[in-house]
């Protein structure tokens, strides 16, 4: 789904049209995340970050402040470098039914996998084994946590709906090898579309305001000639 959203900023000529439609997407990963679609947020949230689109300063620098806000709370919930913590408070506090990240709890399985079930102790000069029950609480709290997401949303199926967004997202069912070669191709459209702005490379432009990024950066909006 990330390729997706990706394709659908990086295909678009128009540089007006282009934040129209990441505007969109935050506004969707938004609403997922309020019907507790944690999946189906964080592959939005993940297309948005994509290099191809995040390089397009002038794009994201258009995109209205209320969707700035939007995107950095989007933000702060996934943040890997936290170990995801965001995103693990707002599951944890969240009504059920909800739709996990199923990398999490292969992460969380994993890692407790590594630790070992049975610890050695010597003691009064007898060797001991002792079952690390450490292990075995992680492991039961990380399979409860999933068996407790598995219920059934209360909506009504949409055919037809559904039988669109598959053909929206099949394309994008690639093996490796057609995933990086699409990826490559994304990113060529990208700098077709949109120029290096030197002063603009290392400004967070959802951290500011367009008149802000305007007033300080100006000669960055000139065109140059550097593609990267």
């Amino acid at each position: 789904m990330s390729l997706w959203v990706a394709g659908s900023v990086c295909n678009c000529p128009d540089r007006a049209r282009r934040t129209s439609v990441v505007e969109f997407w935050i506004d969707l990963a938004t609403e997922l995340v309020s019907i507790r679609n944690f999946s189906g947020a964080f592959a939005v949230y993940i297309g948005v970050c994509k290099p191809s689109v995040n390089r397009m300063k002038q794009t994201l620098a258009h995109v209205d402040s209320s969707r700035k806000r939007r995107y950095l709370t989007l933000e702060t919930m996934f943040d890997g470098f936290k170990n995801l913590a965001g995103y693990r408070s707002a599951l944890g506090d969240a009504e059920l039914p909800a739709i996990p990240l199923m990398s999490t709890f292969i992460h969380d399985l994993a890692a407790t996998n590594a630790l070992p079930t049975q610890l050695p102790l010597t003691a009064k000069g007898e060797d001991k084994t002792l079952i690390n029950f450490g292990a075995l609480r992680n492991i039961s709290k990380t399979l409860q946590s999933m068996k407790a997401c598995h219920m059934q949303y209360q909506y009504t199926p949409k055919p037809t709906l559904q039988d669109w967004l598959d053909q929206q997202i099949k394309p994008f069912q690639l093996s490796s090898k057609d995933e990086e070669r699409l990826v490559n191709e994304f990113y060529d459209a990208s700098k077709r579309h949109e120029r290096r702005m030197t002063r603009l490379v290392n400004c967070n432009v959802w951290q500011h305001t367009l008149s802000v990024i305007v007033d300080d950066y100006a000669p960055a909006l000139v065109a140059h000639d550097e593609f990267v």
